[in-house]
């Protein structure tokens, strides 16, 4: 490699490292609504309460949330009165507050089941660090399964844990499948731009190092 290439490619790396955020994914993975099939214990509910837990630094890889449910219809497994829920969130950080009270669906996990498969780039994806609770399902870098659930929409998810196809215009209704109830992590345009900036600007910076060097020694 020549050593022009070798600086640029060293600086973009050492941007990437220093300015990723706190999170573990480079790309959203698409969300798969079949992965439902893997948990253990699905059910409708409304949310009760929730707690950010920081074991360590705050807005780092071991924050996790503990949302409690309030089971009102099971689907799949066993749950019932208010069900606390570990999760662990590899795509953007779990919320520093959940706010809604409005009926959702939940799907979930024991600590000993596999998830759903990586289908992004790449991951970071730590143990559990509550195996005496349910676990949240979500792929890797992709969105978790709580989800809105209005009564009409029972009889399509009781269709997809039977393994029919399930009917995402029927789901949505009109609007995009995200999950409304879930209030994402605030953040800033550094926050969600950091990664690409930092590589512009080292590459920027390489490239003006390589310029001077040139007029240098012409």
């Amino acid at each position: 490699m020549k050593r022009p290439q070798a600086i640029i490619a060293g600086l973009l790396l050492a941007a990437a490292a220093v300015s990723q955020p706190a999170n573990a994914c480079l790309d959203i993975a698409p969300f798969v609504m079949e992965d439902m099939r893997q948990a253990d214990v699905v059910f409708i509910g409304k949310p009760v309460a929730y707690e950010r837990i920081s074991p360590d630094e705050p807005d780092t890889l071991s924050d996790y949330g503990l949302l409690t449910v309030h089971a009102e219809q099971v689907l799949k497994g066993s749950a019932s009165g208010d069900v606390v829920l570990y999760w662990w969130n590899s795509t953007f950080a779990v919320p520093e507050t959940f706010e809604t009270s409005d009926r959702v669906l939940i799907a979930a996990i024991n600590s000993s089941s596999n998830g759903p498969p990586l289908r992004g780039a790449s991951a970071t994806v730590l143990p559990t660090q509550r195996p005496d609770l349910l676990q949240i399902l979500q792929a890797p870098c992709s969105g978790p399964f709580i989800l809105p659930a209005s009564p009409e929409h029972d009889p399509l998810f009781q269709a997809l844990l039977r393994g029919e196809p399930f009917d995402e215009d029927a789901y949505a209704a009109g609007e995009e499948l995200e999950r409304k109830a879930v209030p994402k992590k605030s953040a800033n345009w550094w926050e969600q731009n950091a990664i690409p900036a930092g590589i512009i600007a080292a590459a920027t910076l390489c490239f003006a190092i390589v310029g001077l060097r040139r007029i240098r020694f012409r």
